[in-house]
């Protein structure tokens, strides 16, 4: 989760939760992308949970939803990795094994 309010929400809702799941819980800053760079996240006014990337500060940022413009604030500049820059599998990712990912959520936005 790269908005970093965002984060702090999900940081509060998961310490909720019993330790042994805890432990298995990561959590990480970064956007995902095609390529890494840097961008900025920007946000509805009143929706932090609606957030994108834009290339730059002073992007067209206005969201359009419902026939009317939504006024989008700049949030933070944010780090774009790629999911294969972050997640090394093992050659055997049966069920089970060492370092198999059993769960992997990710918020798609656009």
């Amino acid at each position: 989760e790269p908005v970093e309010r965002n984060r702090l929400h999900l940081k509060t809702s998961a310490a909720q939760n019993p330790s042994r799941m805890r432990e298995r819980l990561a959590l990480l800053p970064y956007g995902l992308g095609s390529k890494s760079r840097s961008a900025f996240m920007v946000s509805q006014e009143g929706n932090a949970g609606n957030s994108h990337v834009v290339d730059r500060p002073g992007a067209d940022i206005r969201y359009f939803a419902d026939s009317a413009v939504n006024t989008m604030a700049l949030s933070n500049e944010v780090v774009i990795r790629r999911l294969d820059d972050l997640v090394t599998l093992p050659a055997d990712c049966s069920k089970g094994s060492a370092g198999a990912i059993a769960l992997m959520k990710v918020d798609v936005q656009g």
